[in-house]
């Protein structure tokens, strides 16, 4: 009777201890899943907004070039996609990139489309950019 005693605590014991080890495990398996899926978003938007900022620049050099266009719009509505809700504001709002992409795609007047590049569009993109900014650092920060 007295070594039945010992026997059942010491497997007691040795449950607990590969029940915490496969608890440490598991906790260790989720956070680095967090940091991978954070990882790749973060991948993902950095290079989204890269794009955007590349392709809008071009675009904005040259604003009646269908080609610049439209690849500047593939990447706005990629773009577009993956945006925090104040990068949508900026991209989509009323003073956001898309209204003044549009005004620099109608207007065919040079002196009148030089005006808006050099005060609406300057701005609207400098938003943008703070907004992109913003938007990886917030999530550089999980």
């Amino acid at each position: 009777m007295q070594t039945s005693s010992p026997i059942w605590v010491s497997l007691a014991i040795g449950v607990l201890v590969l029940l915490g080890a496969l608890g440490s495990q598991l906790i260790s398996a989720i956070a680095t899943l967090k940091t991978k899926k954070i990882e790749l978003s973060y991948g993902r938007k950095a290079d989204a907004y890269r794009d955007f900022m590349i392709k809008a620049g071009t675009f904005g050099h040259d604003p009646w070039n269908e080609e610049k266009y439209l690849q500047y719009l593939h990447s706005y509505l990629a773009a577009l996609i993956i945006a925090s809700d104040d990068v949508n504001e900026t991209l989509n709002g009323k003073t956001g990139v898309s209204v003044n992409a549009q005004r620099l795609r109608v207007n065919r007047n040079y002196d009148s489309m030089s005006a808006i590049q050099s005060t609406s569009w300057y701005n609207a993109m400098e938003a943008a950019t703070v907004a992109m900014r913003d938007d990886l650092q917030q999530l550089s920060k999980h």
